[in-house]
């Protein structure tokens, strides 16, 4: 389970809630164009100064943030490991990332989990930690796990 950020390029008058009723799902999007990756990247690099690039992706261990970025679509995740103020930290990086996102690629972005664009997000940022929070205490309830704070980490359920 991840906490995702999605970006997509809206029609005219479209709503967010219109483009996920559509199930829009394209696999056969193009890459980013070489320029704009570079600029993301770069500018990505200034949050998080340890991430590697995978040629659209990029992850940082650290956070476990993941971005992923096409031509028409990209993706912030990240997942629900943390819990207080280090989901204060993430949630905020997130949303520094996202707004790089939306200026190198015109591309809108959205907060599926607090369902506002990603845009007015920043002043959620409460509710986004909330989430990871509820998230946790789901998790403590089922005896899950994680293998904190290394990431790729597995969830394991507890007998």
């Amino acid at each position: 389970m991840s906490y995702d950020l999605m970006f997509a390029r809206l029609a005219d008058r479209q709503t967010w809630d219109d483009y996920l009723d559509a199930d829009e799902d394209d696999d056969d999007s193009e890459d980013v164009d070489a320029e704009i990756w570079a600029r993301i990247v770069r500018r990505v690099r200034a949050v998080l100064p340890n991430l590697v690039d995978h040629g659209g992706e990029l992850d940082d261990e650290q956070t476990a943030i993941q971005v992923f970025c096409s031509a028409d679509s990209a993706a912030i995740q990240v997942p629900y490991w943390h819990t207080g103020a280090a989901a204060h930290l993430v949630v905020t990086t997130m949303y520094r990332i996202s707004a790089i996102i939306e200026e190198e690629t015109g591309l809108q972005g959205y907060d599926p989990q607090i369902e506002v664009p990603t845009a007015e997000a920043g002043a959620r940022v409460a509710d986004a930690v909330a989430v990871f929070e509820m998230v946790a205490a789901s998790f403590s309830a089922r005896a899950i796990t994680t293998d904190l704070p290394t990431r790729g980490g597995t969830a394991t359920q507890q007998s």
